[in-house]
């Protein structure tokens, strides 16, 4: 049972992830419920620009697919193949529907394993083709006399079949202040700062978010050491915010950032502001001039993951670097080939990652978060061999799922139809060590 008010906060969150009302939510803890709904309110509103819209050739191929699934589903039960499920018991008359939905499904969830999925790492340089600027829109930000955010990671998605994520390092300093991460105070109205610029592919793009690593509040008037709580919905900020890139102009997407204060509780959240964002928005650029460029730009291809093996390269405003000596977090991975790449292997914890790279007296960084990767949302099939009876959908049920050794929990979150011993059920949900919560179920040969 949470105690603290942060572990009733995260609770909600999880809760409302889950699918559950946020009214629910509120009525749990009604001696908080004055602080908590504006936060939770918050952290919707910014899932809102999350939404997935498929293009209309995703729709039509994801339309087709679905359909010779639905044409091979009893050609499977037959041979007795392991099948995917029937979308809760949907017709093909929903199917049209359906597809898009599954694109949706499909399109997320595939997401989610890591923190960005694989895609390109374009180099930064002083010139290209696009620049991505942080600005503040005013709201609550003048309660405070600094309100540092160190972001670690930018991702921009690229429309269309392929549907590929291009990862951008940010500088680590932009506002050049000698403070890791930008100060968002002096960014307000149209005031913003670059933090990443160079060339990427054109074509159109309909998605961006950003990896917050930190947040640090200095209120006004504050004594030493003093900060003000500022949170996060998660840590990261997206957008949906479609824009066009071309080989021939250049675009400056400008990403609008705001602070608002959650009722009265002392305490801020941070999230986007999507109608201040974007590649049409005007500023003022008050990027510092001069600021010292890397000698060695440093750029990962590959799946940014605990223990992964990703190909490192390293060039100099162009030609690639032969024999850079490349450090992980301080310990020395080895030195660059002809073609300036180095195999190296991310660390297998979650954390901060520094990786650096020097040759004679030129020298670069790379900084990133890695996080955990999350389990995928998953349908199952099976059979139940034991039921709690008397409880809620009589769970938590023991199942034997086609394709997995052993028996396994499931606890059922939604369920359609009527569970018993000997039932076979199609399950969705996230395996993990032999169990599965929160799961949705359906009954089959259940009208």
């Amino acid at each position: 049972m949470p105690e603290t008010f942060d572990e009733i906060f995260d609770e909600c969150v999880n809760r409302i992830n889950r699918g559950q009302r946020l009214e629910d939510c509120l009525a749990s803890y009604p001696e908080h419920a004055e602080e908590l709904e504006p936060l939770l309110r918050a952290m919707l509103e910014a899932q809102m620009a999350y939404t997935f819209v498929p293009s209309s050739t995703t729709k039509m191929a994801a339309r087709q697919r679905f359909n010779a699934a639905l044409e091979g589903l009893e050609r499977g039960r037959e041979k007795g193949q392991l099948l995917f499920p029937r979308v809760l018991g949907w017709s093909r008359a929903w199917g049209a529907v359906a597809a898009v939905l599954l694109a949706a499904f499909i399109g997320y969830f595939g997401l989610r394993p890591v923190l960005f999925p694989a895609g390109t790492s374009p180099q930064p340089g002083p010139e290209g083709n696009f620049a991505f600027l942080i600005s503040d829109e005013v709201n609550d930000i003048e309660d405070f006399e600094h309100l540092y955010v160190t972001i670690s990671s930018i991702g921009v998605h690229q429309d269309g079949e392929s549907g590929t994520w291009h990862l951008l390092d940010p500088e680590p300093d932009p506002d050049g202040d000698g403070i890791d991460g930008i100060d968002l105070r002096p960014l307000v109205g149209p005031n913003a700062v670059v933090i990443w610029s160079g060339n990427i592919a054109a074509g159109d793009y309909d998605k961006v978010f950003i990896y917050v690593s930190d947040v640090t509040g200095v209120p006004v008037g504050a004594g030493e050491g003093e900060t003000a709580e500022v949170k996060l919905p998660s840590n990261k900020l997206q957008i949906s915010k479609p824009f066009t890139i071309s080989s021939d102009s250049a675009v400056n997407f400008v990403y609008d950032i705001t602070v608002v204060k959650a009722g009265k509780s002392g305490k801020y959240i941070l999230k986007p502001q999507i109608a201040e964002s974007g590649a049409e928005q005007g500023f003022n650029d008050v990027t510092p001039e001069g600021q010292p460029e890397a000698e060695l730009q440093l750029q990962l291809e590959g799946n940014r993951g605990p223990g992964e093996e990703v190909s490192l390269l390293v060039t100099a405003e162009g030609p690639a670097v032969e024999g850079a000596t490349v450090t992980v977090n301080g310990e020395e991975a080895g030195n660059t080939g002809a073609d300036g790449r180095l195999t190296i292997i991310l660390p297998d914890t979650a954390g901060k990652v520094k990786i650096q790279a020097s040759l004679e007296d030129k020298s670069g960084k790379l900084k990133f978060e890695l996080e955990e990767p999350e389990g995928q949302l998953e349908w199952f099939g099976g059979t139940i061999t034991a039921i709690s009876e008397g409880k809620e959908n009589d769970s938590p049920w023991t199942m034997i799922l086609q394709g997995i050794q052993g028996s396994v929990t499931v606890h059922v979150a939604e369920l359609q139809g009527i569970p018993s011993v000997g039932a076979k059920a199609n399950v969705e949900g996230v395996l993990k060590d032999k169990t599965i919560e929160q799961g949705k179920a359906e009954i089959e040969n259940q009208d």
